[in-house]
């Protein structure tokens, strides 16, 4: 069945080509990890490939993009699972943040505060319980609106 869909994913790369397109990324959820290696990319952690040779001109190179949605949903599931997430110094300075740690405890602290205190004002509205512990479910699901849900400018204004 892989090697099935391998040759139907060249298949279309070729046709593509054939068209008139010119075809470099093949962008994906990422899950497919034995289709993704008989392609011959590699996804684990220890052997990272996202560039081969591509499948049509090995002189040039073919590049594996995980979709943003799911690259998202996984961000969000960390930043949530671990508690923190480390932001690169640069960033870190040109915000101005004073350090380059985003502790989710803020978040946390926030959620219950203005559950317990805050009746009418609220300092983010749209903040929910399955933004700070989603479900089992609630963390494979890969909707725009969840995913983005703890990003939202809106939740916070």
């Amino acid at each position: 069945m892989t090697r099935e869909l391998r040759d139907f994913i060249i298949q279309l790369v070729q046709r593509a080509i054939r068209s008139g397109l010119r075809v470099r990324v093949m962008i994906c959820d990422m899950g497919l990890r034995g289709l993704l290696a008989e392609l011959g990319f590699n996804t684990t952690r220890d052997g990272m490939v996202f560039r081969i040779p591509h499948p049509m001109d090995p002189e040039k190179p073919f590049f594996l993009v995980p979709d943003p949605v799911h690259v998202s949903k996984n961000v969000k599931n960390m930043l949530v699972e671990h508690r923190f997430a480390e932001i690169p110094a640069d960033i870190a300075q040109e915000a101005g943040l004073p350090t380059c740690i985003a502790d989710f405890a803020h978040v946390d602290w926030l959620y219950k505060y203005q559950t317990t205190h805050c009746a009418e004002l609220k300092y983010a509205p749209k903040l929910n319980k399955k933004d700070i512990h989603p479900s089992h479910f609630m963390k494979m699901k890969v909707s725009i609106l969840y995913v983005y849900s703890l990003f939202f400018p809106s939740l916070y204004s």
